[in-house]
């Protein structure tokens, strides 16, 4: 989750997204820096300089989710009865996260072509490209 922490931003509901002139809300609300918008009662809108960096962050954003359910569900929705890391312990998070991310090699093309493999494998090469 810490991986799109300063990367993400909110979009507010505003009924189906059908409505062309919402594109531009969009945009202001994802923000210059932002690679995570979270559409409210739509989901994760992922952006990046490339496909793979996209996935990375659709990926991160997913995974995390899908704990922050797990955990709130064996809570009871009691976020009260969670612990949640409070701001020094998420700041020290954040900084091996940095760290991580500049280790020299390109961890996006590496998931990404990972999971294209796994499509593949399971799907078959015919099935899933057009």
């Amino acid at each position: 989750a810490l991986f799109v922490y300063d990367y993400m931003s909110y979009h507010p509901f505003e009924g189906s997204a059908t409505d062309v002139d919402e594109r531009e809300r969009i945009v202001q609300s994802l923000g210059q820096a932002n690679k995570v918008l979270m559409m409210d009662n739509h989901g994760p809108l992922t952006v990046g300089s490339s496909i793979e960096e996209a996935f990375r962050y659709m990926h991160y954003i997913c995974r995390a989710c899908e704990y922050q359910v797990k955990a709130m569900s064996m809570s009871g929705g009691e976020t009260e009865k969670m612990r949640i890391p409070n701001d020094d312990c998420v700041e020290k998070m954040l900084e091996r996260v940095k760290q991580s991310n500049q280790q020299g090699y390109d961890v996006q093309s590496l998931m990404f072509q990972r999971m294209v493999r796994k499509m593949e494998a399971i799907y078959g090469t015919d099935n899933i490209y057009c």
